[in-house]
């Protein structure tokens, strides 16, 4: 028997009896839900069990964990569930984040040297319907404001205010090119937003780099311990081989020369996200721009799959754009999305396996969904939010690559939701409806965790 079959028998009634809300047949959601968990998380137990124990564990704490580690369930769920009204063939072609979640946004440092409120996470970055990052925003939005123990009708309101600003902006997009332009920064932002980009502003590599390192001799390395340890010998020599493939990813324009990139020290990390934990982490200590040791700069190597958006708009992003290397496809969508990204973003090849590679900013502060315990916080950041999704679909169009895409997806969206109150509605209706989806779901793998079903 299959080992998410173990003991299913034994878990709480609720188990058999959940279904999807959008399930045609009675199925037994239950069990695939389970089924479809094990199956992601199965492939990377080998090479990071503890890691993936403790992501079951984090994923068992909160609906909103377990919704921000289930990508790929949301664009299973897409499949089924009804679409939205408003959409259209060239609207599924907006280069979308995939994975857009309050923890997947938050304040940096850009290239320019501007320190602003952007998206920062881009593993999941695909060709798809622009509704299904609204869509994930606004669950993500439910989820946690419910966990923040704001009423109904807070949650209602806030995803009305998101949807809003995104409607807002991209109208505002339509007419003008402000979205090659547009940042939120700290002159432009108040409340909330405002104080995380300030915080961002007050940090220092050299703090970071002491937080994280330490300098012997004249030569600076990683710290011991701290949940790192050093690859072996046959790793670390590989992951240089890695490294010099990654700097030829650099348009000449942005690359610096080859002893900015000089490999100093390496570590194995864990994930960054919940969503990818398990997946193979490094971080590389390389050179920087001078021979200082003050200067210096930990780039972060992240294994990368296949889109979680793919299931759902398979095909959709032509393979050429990114040669069929995933980890060109996660940094591609950067770029796309972020005209001034990080200039050390690239990708690379380790053992066969896909990489995104990318500077481990010593400014970015991620957006803490529990931080925002007030609805005045909440409304505040969520029409930032909005605002931002606007422009990361706006900017990834024909602004982007015209020879990649025909579109003006801002015109296009502004175009075709033209009753804003209907599309409000729906994707109010939406998030109420998957936030409970959630729910169900999180409880199923709850019990499965206690009846001790294999989760991974």
């Amino acid at each position: 028997m299959h080992p998410i079959f173990r003991s299913l028998g034994t878990v709480a009634l609720v188990l058999c009896t959940l279904y999807s809300a959008h399930a045609d047949t009675p199925v037994y959601r239950s069990t695939w839900v389970i089924n479809k968990i094990y199956n992601h998380n199965h492939p990377l137990a080998a090479q990071r069990p503890n890691e993936l124990a403790s992501k079951i564990a984090k994923m068992q704490m909160s609906p909103t964990a377990f919704y921000n580690a289930t990508a790929h369930l949301f664009f299973e769920d897409m499949n089924s569930w009804k679409p939205s009204a408003y959409t259209s063939y060239a609207t599924g072609n907006t280069w979308i984040s995939g994975d857009m979640q309050l923890g997947s946004m938050g304040a940096t440092r850009d290239a320019a040297g501007n320190f602003v409120f952007d998206t920062i996470q881009f593993d999941e970055g695909y060709w798809g319907q622009y509704v299904w990052d609204v869509r994930r925003m606004a669950v993500s939005i439910v989820l946690a404001a419910k966990e923040n123990g704001l009423s109904n009708t807070n949650q209602d309101q806030l995803v009305r205010e998101f949807v809003d600003a995104y409607l807002s902006t991209m109208e505002d997009f339509r007419s003008s090119n402000e979205e090659k332009h547009f940042r939120l920064t700290a002159n432009t932002t108040t409340n909330h937003i405002h104080e995380l980009i300030k915080k961002s502003a007050g940090k220092t590599r050299l703090q970071f780099l002491a937080a994280n390192t330490t300098v012997a001799a004249g030569n600076r390395k990683f710290i011991n311990g701290r949940g790192t340890s050093k690859p072996s010998n046959t790793d670390y020599t590989a992951i240089q081989a890695a490294m010099a493939d990654y700097i030829y990813t650099i348009a000449l324009s942005k690359r610096f020369d080859p002893l900015y990139y000089k490999v100093k020290d390496i570590r194995t990390q864990s994930g960054t996200s919940i969503g990818n934990m398990g997946r193979k982490h490094y971080d590389v200590l390389i050179q920087g721009i001078s021979t200082s040791t003050d200067d210096d700069v930990i780039l972060e190597l992240t294994q990368q799959n296949t889109s979680a958006v793919a299931i759902a708009s398979k095909d959709a992003m032509p393979t050429w754009a990114y040669e069929n290397h995933e980890g060109q496809r996660a940094a591609r969508t950067m770029q796309a999305a972020q005209p001034l990204a990080d200039a050390l973003t690239g990708w690379t090849t380790l053992y066969n396996m896909p990489y995104l590679v990318r500077e481990k900013s010593p400014y970015t502060t991620r957006l803490d969904a529990a931080s925002l315990k007030t609805y005045s916080k909440f409304s505040g950041s969520v029409q930032y939010i909005g605002k931002i999704l606007a422009k990361t679909h706006a900017i990834s169009d024909k602004d982007h690559n015209p020879a990649l895409s025909p579109y003006n997806i801002d015109k296009e969206i502004a175009d075709i939701v033209t009753n804003k109150t209907g599309f409000k509605d729906e994707i109010t209706e939406f998030a109420k409806q998957y936030a409970q989806q959630v729910q169900w779901d999180w409880t199923a793998f709850v019990e499965a965790g206690k009846a001790e079903v294999a989760l991974y």
